[in-house]
């Protein structure tokens, strides 16, 4: 239908195209993507682009596919830049190329860290849709509005991005209506900062529809508040029943909760409860919130008023309170819908559906699993592909997946890590996800990336394509046949990770000795008879360098490395994501001057052996000069007194990063858990150590704590204390359980940390 319907815009006005016509274009090899399936999205937004203006000529789709501007960083075609321009383009022919090359220069689009931000971009062309190509005076000049700098004077993206939805296809905002929205006191917490909850949530019910009123905001917020402060599990509901659709009629909410009170409380039960009571603050809650599913304007949502009745007669021996929880349960999958076919179901189908409509599992998948799977162990399978891989399996692929996951337990224990290394497989094509789900093939990758949350992140911050050309490398480097790009790839990926990089082979003393400065100022390194090979005296420098470096507290962002160097107060350095050039007979750094990298090695503590020469170094072990006598011999000091503390062992390598060691030192009493956490998040791998350590907290830790510890474990890590910890965050799931069903009032990080953790170690019956 997608296809069909980007033909009728096309030739809108213009008549029914040929079957020749038709054949031709779809026929265009340029419509294939990298698993040679027709994309859809890239056929769609040409349409768009022109629509009402005939067919596409293949000419001019083949010279604007091949422009450069299109490529992201890791070579790929950016799908989501080009459908920003569509978007703005609706309607009105595809840009020139010297429109893309023009808008694309400006130096509005880089963030604080040089950066080209796709979602600042991505929100001007929402807002432009249709309008054709932005003006640049126009986007200086938004920007430059101090509404948008937050407490500390940064860009809020956040905010910039809410005020975009609200105002998609109507063009730029008007500086006095921002100004006016913002200043009303309904956003402000108590402390009189924009609660930016509130705000989204009404901008998400006003997507498209330009700034709301006051007035109806005022009536809404005033109905959803319960003793004066909005309750957010109403605000969470409203925006799904009512996006894009504007803010509802407050007087049609409150006759469907006149209407409903009085069906429950006079006709069907005879209850009464009092809603002037303290007590009755969830009775309420249920109540507008079935009234929301009563008055929503989406028919795929709506629950009528026979299905309700239907469904208090089956609970008609039930009490009240507890009709309503399990009704707004099943609301919140898929509304009217869950309940009338949870009216329609048997008594194990039923439990089935209402657990599961807790956790806002859509009923398509609910479905599909109780017309696939007889047990409730495969069903619960079936649940948790369909989520984690964000697509409906069939069942063929379905059992070939699970079957696929059997072999990986001699490389990942559990059950949650074999399933959770299976979703981040899963940009992949269906025929690099099943190489790499090997036992031989995880191996490589684990070796060099040994936690789940180490490649996650790689996966979330790089396009499939990268993932593919890392998990290559990794392969490579374990049979000895490692490229030129593959090496440069991981250092970025082991930088990224804090990993280390194991390297078997003999790294000599002054491998580095014969560094030399190039005519543009940049240092190269040749290879000699220590290390024959540029590749080899890459490695070489990258695992003495990552070892060196996890020693030390430092952070990559976007495009640049922050080393902190402590002494008299902390020293920060911050330095390009290094380069790594490898020719046949030396390697440089690209994009660091000699000066640049000769701090390096100084402020990361590579020792001199390495970049001395022979001589040299022999002229330093005999050197009578005062100052460097006395360095060696308070390095050496240091490190007796270290031993004798039992803090140093003779490993090369502690597993207990230096940075952390210094906070666990410097302090008579056990640090505080904030700060310790905060450096230990820096890093993706928890060794045993790690894991022992934070023992010592676990009264202070909370579950998104647990969750992220799970993640970070080292994969070979003792299965005991794996099972320790995931029973641990089991248990707090259960309390919070216990506490509320629906869990609305967990912070959304923590929330999805825990649905993730019961997914992926199912937990069915705890969550």
């Amino acid at each position: 239908m997608d296809v069909l319907n980007s033909f009728s815009s096309m030739n809108n006005g213009k008549g029914v195209p040929t079957h020749e016509q038709v054949k031709a274009i779809l026929g265009w090899p340029e419509w294939k993507d990298r698993d040679s399936e027709f994309n859809t999205k890239l056929f769609r937004s040409f349409s768009s682009m022109n629509s009402g203006k005939g067919m596409l000529k293949h000419e001019q789709v083949k010279e604007v596919l091949g422009w450069p501007e299109w490529k992201d960083e890791d070579g790929e075609f950016n799908m989501e830049l080009f459908r920003s321009f569509s978007s703005m383009n609706n309607g009105k022919g595809v840009p020139t190329h010297e429109q893309v090359k023009e808008v694309l220069g400006w130096p509005e689009w880089k963030d604080k860290d040089g950066e080209f931000s796709m979602e600042l971009f991505r929100s001007f062309s929402s807002m432009n849709n249709g309008k054709g190509i932005l003006k640049h005076e126009q986007v200086k000049e938004v920007l430059a509005w101090p509404e948008w700098k937050d407490k500390h004077g940064e860009f809020n993206m956040e905010l910039f991005r809410t005020f975009s939805s609200v105002n998609n296809s109507r063009g730029m905002l008007k500086h006095e209506k921002v100004k006016e929205v913002l200043d009303w006191s309904e956003w402000n917490h108590k402390g009189g900062e924009l609660n930016m909850k509130l705000f989204r949530a009404f901008s998400s019910i006003n997507h498209g529809q330009g700034l709301p009123k006051h007035e109806p905001v005022k009536k809404v917020l005033d109905w959803i508040s319960c003793r004066g402060a909005p309750n957010y599990r109403l605000l969470q509901i409203m925006p799904r029943l009512w996006v894009s659709a504007g803010l509802p009629a407050i007087k049609m909410l409150q006759h469907r909760e006149t209407q409903l009170k009085q069906l429950l409380f006079t006709e069907l039960t005879g209850e009464f409860i009092n809603p002037d009571n303290e007590g009755d603050d969830k009775y309420n809650r249920q109540i507008k919130t079935v009234a929301l599913y009563l008055s929503t304007p989406k028919p795929d949502w709506s629950l009528t008023w026979t299905v309700l009745k239907q469904f208090c007669q089956f609970h008609e021996q039930t009490k009240t309170l507890l009709m309503l929880e399990s009704l707004t349960g099943l609301l919140s999958s898929s509304g009217g819908k869950s309940v009338k076919r949870y009216l329609q179901a048997n008594q194990r189908d039923r439990h089935f559906l209402w657990r599961h409509s807790m956790k806002a599992v859509p009923l398509r998948v609910l479905n599909r699993a109780m017309f696939l799977c007889s047990s409730d162990e495969n069903r619960e399978r079936f649940v948790y592909f369909a989520k984690r891989l964000k697509s409906l399996p069939d069942k063929r692929l379905w059992e070939q997946y699970s079957a696929l996951l059997q072999p990986l337990s001699g490389v990942l224990k559990l059950d949650f890590m074999q399933r959770f290394y299976l979703g981040i497989l899963q940009p992949l094509t269906q025929a690099d996800q099943l190489r790499f789900l090997d036992a031989s093939h995880a191996q490589a990758v684990f070796d060099l990336f040994p936690s789940l949350s180490a490649l996650q992140k790689l996966s979330k911050e790089h396009s499939s394509h990268w993932l593919k050309k890392l998990l290559e490398a990794c392969l490579q480097l374990k049979n000895h046949d490692i490229t030129k790009e593959g090496i440069q790839i991981l250092f970025e990926a082991l930088l990224k990770t804090h990993s280390l990089l194991p390297w078997d082979n003999d790294i000599p003393d002054h491998f580095l000795s014969g560094m030399q400065t190039t005519d543009n100022n940049h240092v190269e390194i040749p290879v000699s008879g220590l290390i024959p090979s540029g590749e080899q005296l890459a490695l070489s420098y990258i695992a003495v360098l990552m070892q060196n470096l996890n020693e030390m507290s430092f952070t990559v962002k976007g495009q640049w490395l922050d080393v902190e160097v402590p002494g008299d107060g902390v020293q920060n350095y911050r330095y390009p994501m290094p380069q790594v050039k490898i020719q046949d007979e030396k390697m440089a750094v690209s994009n660091w001057s000699e000066e640049q990298f000769r701090t390096f090695l100084k402020i990361t503590e590579m020792s001199e052996r390495y970049y001395l020469t022979a001589d040299q170094w022999q002229e330093r072990l005999n050197s009578d000069d005062p100052v460097y006598i006395q360095r060696r011999k308070a390095r050496l000091a240091a490190n007796v007194e270290l031993r004798a503390k039992g803090v140093v062992e003779a490993a090369p390598f502690n597993p207990i990063p230096g940075h952390i060691l210094a906070i666990l030192d410097d302090k008579r009493e056990k640090p505080a858990f904030a700060s310790l956490w905060l450096k230990l998040n820096q890093t993706e791998i928890f060794g045993t150590e790690i894991l022992n350590l934070l023992e010592e907290y676990e009264s202070e830790m909370e579950l998104m704590h647990t969750v992220a510890l799970l993640k970070k474990a080292q994969i070979d890590s003792a299965t005991h204390i794996l099972e320790e910890w995931r029973q641990r965050a089991c248990s707090e799931i259960e309390q919070l359980k216990k506490q509320d069903p629906l869990l609305s009032d967990v912070d959304p990080d923590v929330y999805q940390g825990c649905q993730e953790l019961e997914l992926l170690d199912g937990c069915g019956s705890i969550f």
